[in-house]
């Protein structure tokens, strides 16, 4: 599987680079909301009509013709990216083709995702993607680790859940990435075949928050750790290490993905942890649906 995934790192990096030969720790912390998330709990809603095609999932709803506009801030400059569902395209499985487009740097990416009565098995990692999308050197290549959990189960088990679910999947990395240091310091690392875990939580919460695509709907608040092991590139030699991003992700069901923001990062290396707060927020600028 792949995806693009790095705004993040760009801060993680900068401190590797101008860390002393003690570097002092400093506690984990989280960056506060943005003023404008409305933290307004209510009770989960409930669809007229529940769409029951095996890839009609509540958070990555895979109509054919389905594209959302998306613009990422606070890095460098902003960033828009459209995201577009394909032609079902069944080899096997239950597949149907999705199109990332990175306008910032004029790529594109297309891949084919696997369905299963409402479950995306297997969806690219692109909101990485984007919310990093100032530091990668080229893309991220990664696919689903078919043993692990989906990428975004269905609506009968998150709705029956009461939308208080969790689940982890894992993806690997296909090709070595390498994060850029804007101040020319050591680069971070990611290896081919590296493990990229997930650790995805929903406490059953909607709330009203206003994004720029003017979609009145409640969103569900999902919680996203993205664990993953980096090398630090120094001197021709690499030291191992760690890397959490914790993100905050909105959904309207059947409408996906409508706001995310990176809360924190952190870094281990040499047995310390780093906090390294920032700033990177996605918000959905219109959505256009297919048929």
């Amino acid at each position: 599987m792949r995806s693009i995934p790095c705004a993040a790192l760009l801060l993680v990096v900068l401190l590797v680079s101008a860390c002393s030969p003690a570097p002092t720790p400093v506690l984990p912390t989280e960056t506060p909301l943005p003023p404008t998330i409305t933290p307004t709990l209510t009770a989960s809603p409930t669809p007229t009509a529940v769409p029951d095609g095996p890839c009609d999932n509540p958070l990555v709803p895979l109509v054919t013709g389905n594209e959302w506009q998306y613009r990422v801030s606070g890095g460098s400059e902003a960033a828009d990216f459209t995201l577009r569902v394909l032609e079902r395209a069944d080899i096997g499985n239950i597949n149907i083709g999705v199109q990332i487009i990175d306008h910032k740097h004029q790529r594109e990416i297309q891949e084919l995702v696997i369905c299963d009565e409402g479950t995306i098995v297997n969806f690219p990692l692109y909101l990485m993607s984007m919310l990093l999308v100032d530091q990668l050197k080229g893309v991220l290549d990664t696919y689903h680790f078919h043993q692990s959990g989906p990428y975004a189960p269905s609506y009968a088990e998150l709705a029956g859940s009461g939308w208080s679910y969790s689940w982890k999947p894992e993806y690997l990395l296909e090709e070595n990435a390498y994060l850029v240091n804007p101040t020319g310091g050591a680069d971070l690392a990611i290896l081919s075949s590296s493990p990229i875990h997930l650790d995805v939580r929903m406490d059953g919460g909607f709330q009203s928050i206003d994004i720029p695509a003017g979609i009145t709907q409640e969103a569900i608040l999902v919680r996203v750790v993205y664990q993953m092991a980096v090398t630090i590139v120094e001197g021709g030699a690499g030291s191992a290490g760690s890397l959490d991003i914790h993100t905050s992700q909105w959904y309207v069901p059947f409408v996906g993905l409508v706001r995310a923001q990176i809360d924190s990062t952190l870094l281990e290396y040499y047995g310390q942890v780093f906090s390294a707060p920032i700033t990177s927020v996605l918000e959905l600028t219109s959505f256009t649906p297919g048929q």
